[in-house]
């Protein structure tokens, strides 16, 4: 026999639908006392884990920041729009609304928005 000590964790086999043992060698020991190969060392994984979870975060408030700031820009330039036909036409939109685009569009500069 070998003394090549197996990898505890346990995996799905393809074409079956019992699992098994990793047939890696075990190489790290983890904090159980169990060896683990370095795929499945249970102190990588959870670094692994942390990694992607960051990155994941990061990827996910950008794309919030941008849908956002597409979806004010969007709002603004709808009602920049009717404040130009009310102008050309006389709508008789409230003089707030005239106010309230101004103010969001200097917030936008700034980056308030």
């Amino acid at each position: 026999m070998t003394d090549k000590v197996m990898c505890s964790e346990m995996v799905s086999r393809q074409y079956s639908f019992h699992p098994g043992r990793c047939l890696r060698k075990g190489v790290v020991e983890g904090p159980d006392g169990r060896m683990w190969c370095t795929q499945h060392d249970p102190v990588a994984v959870k670094e692994r884990e942390r990694v992607r979870e960051a990155r994941f975060n990061t990827e996910m408030a950008a794309r919030k920041r941008n849908t956002r700031s597409a979806g004010i820009e969007a709002v603004l330039v709808e009602l920049e729009s009717m404040r130009d036909s009310d102008q050309e036409v006389g709508l008789g939109l409230p003089e707030g609304l005239h106010i309230a685009i101004d103010t969001l569009r200097r917030k936008q500069k700034k980056g308030e928005l």
